[in-house]
């Protein structure tokens, strides 16, 4: 398993501790096409949560998708939860709220990408 996907596994782990300790449940349901998470239920909330994590102890910045940010604008109920120190024993979560987000004055970055199929025909790769 890659070490990014050990942190997004763990960051879950520790947001739905989180949650439940705040009284909510996690629908561990297959939301990524929603452009968010996880789901957490109270009798009195519903909350869409997309879930950032490091393993660090500083925060630089946080990458969002498209649909992430629409959701920013279009959803009431679309969270943030920014997981920093994943693998520590004291890990800590800040929470934005749909109120806080909408605050962000956020820069949008245009981004450029290349295939494996692209970098077939650039050569071999060289051993280390």
């Amino acid at each position: 398993m890659s070490n990014n996907k050990k942190i997004k596994e763990r960051s879950y782990e520790i947001v739905r501790k989180y949650e439940a300790k705040n009284g909510r449940k996690v629908d561990d349901g297959n939301y990524e096409k929603d452009g968010y998470d996880l789901k957490s239920e109270s009798p009195t909330e519903i909350r869409h949560i997309e879930v950032k994590g490091s393993q660090s102890d500083t925060i630089a910045w946080r990458w969002l998708e498209e649909k992430q940010f629409q959701n920013i604008q279009k959803d009431s109920k679309f969270f943030v939860y920014i997981v920093k120190k994943v693998f520590s024993e004291k890990p800590e979560i800040l929470e934005l709220p749909p109120e806080k987000l909408k605050k962000i004055n956020f820069k949008e970055l245009k981004h450029y990408v290349f295939t494996k199929k692209q970098l077939e025909v650039c050569g071999p790769w060289n051993n280390v």
